[in-house]
């Protein structure tokens, strides 16, 4: 019996390296909107901008990953140094995160816990 090629298999040699391709892209693309959007709830003037850049480290840390994983698989060549590299780069962006997150939960006060944002009107607000 003979099968035809799917999707990206006629590209790649296996089903496994394209899926790891297929995988790397849709993770290095959810962490760079991610990105995007902690740099925009970060400009809210209700926000813990501490708690919201801790959050922004690890997805840039997560992006910074997967994208050379990404480059790795199309490249075809594994290259040991680079990976020692970017392994100790993510892993000191990952600490200074949880860093950074500890100070923003400890710098809050009450009042900026009980304040909670901008009270919104209209048919799907919540009661206060």
């Amino acid at each position: 019996m003979e099968f035809t090629p799917f999707l990206l298999t006629e590209t790649f040699e296996t089903a496994e390296k394209a899926g790891a391709i297929a995988g790397s892209v849709f993770a290095a693309l959810g962490t760079v909107f991610g990105v995007i959007r902690c740099t925009q709830i970060m400009r809210r003037p209700t926000t813990s901008t501490l708690c919201v850049t801790a959050l922004l480290l690890v997805m840039i840390a997560w992006a910074l990953s997967s994208g050379v994983r990404f480059f790795t698989l199309l490249m075809g060549a594994r290259n040991d140094v680079l990976q020692m590299i970017v392994s100790f780069t993510v892993a000191v962006i990952m600490i200074g995160g949880l860093a950074v997150g500890i100070v923003g939960l400890c710098s809050m006060t009450p009042a900026a816990i009980a304040r909670g944002g901008p009270r919104r009107s209209g048919p799907l607000s919540c009661p206060p």
